[in-house]
């Protein structure tokens, strides 16, 4: 039980403190600019690679915490790139053995919140009961969570979409419902940081919906086969390379088809401001008009003393 304990705490602490952002695995979510739709940390040879992003997250952290540290470190980024990236490596791993080591000697009660009243207040706000749902709550735990939060409106059409697009999955999270339902919450929040951008594409583009599945489909080929790569010998590299070159190429693909389909839209919105554009030219010549302009004028001063006169019918 204290080694699940830990476990959960270790992917928890890492989770914060890399991705400093609302997801884990993000579905097809690409930085502007760069092709490959990346949100996984990479690693080569065993060793966790920074990505831009995280090491500004970092950084911007640091200057904050210990500025003097991070204007050092901002020296030897300019003179040695691998030495800073090496440094920054070694930060984040003492960082996290700190907290890990702080966490796993406190008791349960101080771990967690201290009283009941603290604990209320970490998971609902005012001392009141946390929701184990994964809707969104309020008070201190919501604005310090990493993980998404459901809308409490979008609940119930997230869930059926669920049991429909991925069955498995959704039953593993009712049964969890029943036996564990703080543990229901944040597998909930968990999964919805991953099917996200799926799920909020199948309301409006079923298309772009299934590249998206496919896409997420294919990441976690990748990461089984790559985590296949580091252990086998040269020989079955070899094959499980070729493997790997053609889910990068289906990949391909995909991010191929999904940049058409962005490309469409934009065409779709230019045409709907070009249209705009045409009626708010034609509208601005009318109010450029000398005549119209003082019928209006005189018309609002009428409206604004009352002695506008109003037809009756009756």
């Amino acid at each position: 039980m204290r080694k699940n304990a830990i476990a959960i705490l270790v992917l928890a602490i890492i989770a914060g403190i890399l991705l400093g952002s609302p997801t884990l695995l993000r579905a097809a979510e690409e930085t502007e600019g760069v092709f490959w739709s990346e949100t996984e940390p990479a690693r080569t040879g065993g060793q966790l690679q920074l990505t831009p992003e995280q090491i500004e997250h970092l950084m911007e952290r640091l200057r904050k915490a210990e500025p003097e540290r991070a204007e050092e470190l901002e020296k030897l980024r300019k003179d040695d790139p691998a030495a800073f990236k090496a440094k920054l490596r070694e930060i984040l791993r003492h960082r996290i053995g700190r907290q890990i080591r702080t966490r796993t000697e406190q008791g349960p009660s101080e771990r967690f919140g201290g009283g009941r009243e603290e604990r209320g207040m970490m998971r609902g706000g005012r001392g009141g009961p946390g929701r184990s749902d994964g809707s969104e709550g309020s008070g201190l735990w919501r604005g310090r969570s990493r993980r998404p939060k459901i809308p409490a409106e979008m609940m119930d059409e997230y869930i059926e979409w669920l049991e429909e697009d991925y069955p498995d999955e959704a039953k593993k999270l009712a049964d969890m419902k029943q036996k564990n339902p703080g543990l229901y919450g944040t597998k909930l929040r968990l999964g919805f940081s991953m099917y996200r951008k799926i799920f909020e594409a199948s309301r409006n583009n079923p298309e772009l919906a299934e590249i998206l599945k496919q896409d997420l489909d294919l990441k976690e080929q990748r990461r089984d086969l790559l985590r296949k790569i580091r252990t086998a010998d040269k020989d079955h590299q070899k094959k499980l390379t070729e493997q790997l070159k053609g889910i990068v190429s289906s990949r391909y693909d995909l991010i191929v088809r999904r940049k058409q389909i962005e490309y469409e839209k934009l065409l779709e919105r230019l045409k709907e401001l070009q249209q705009e554009v045409q009626k708010k030219r034609g509208d601005l010549g009318n109010w450029k008009d000398a005549d119209f302009k003082n019928r209006n004028v005189e018309d609002r001063v009428q409206e604004l003393t009352g002695s506008a006169k109003e037809f009756k019918w009756e």
